[in-house]
């Protein structure tokens, strides 16, 4: 039997980002380094990554289809300034210790797999 899920789609008036909750990551089991490039965000606020549309997005909604998931989509329309602020960290290699480690320190499922 085929599993559903609902997605928020965030148009920000120049790109597409796909969140998706760390939550519903471990859930649906999905590897988060294979998926995050420099163009994705997380956000301290939501405890969610926000998968940007032409790379990242693409590659985990094929990921969540592969596992029979079946993916309703809500959009959001946002201002284009939305993710420049506080709440959101550019995923670069960079800060992947501190998003994965330590946003959620008490989640091991988390740990970056060396």
């Amino acid at each position: 039997m085929q599993k559903e899920i609902t997605l928020n789609f965030y148009d920000n008036e120049c790109h597409g980002y796909l969140e998706i909750s760390k939550s519903d990551l471990k859930k649906i089991g999905i590897y988060l380094k294979k998926f995050l490039s420099d163009f994705s965000f997380y956000s301290r606020k939501t405890n969610s990554f926000y998968f940007e549309e032409d790379c990242d997005a693409t590659r985990i909604i094929k990921a969540i289809k592969e596992l029979n998931y079946k993916i309703n989509f809500k959009n959001k329309f946002v201002n284009y300034l939305y993710f420049e602020n506080s709440n959101f960290v550019r995923t670069t290699e960079r800060n992947w210790d501190y998003i994965i480690n330590n946003a959620s320190k008490s989640d091991e499922s988390y740990k970056i797999k060396k």
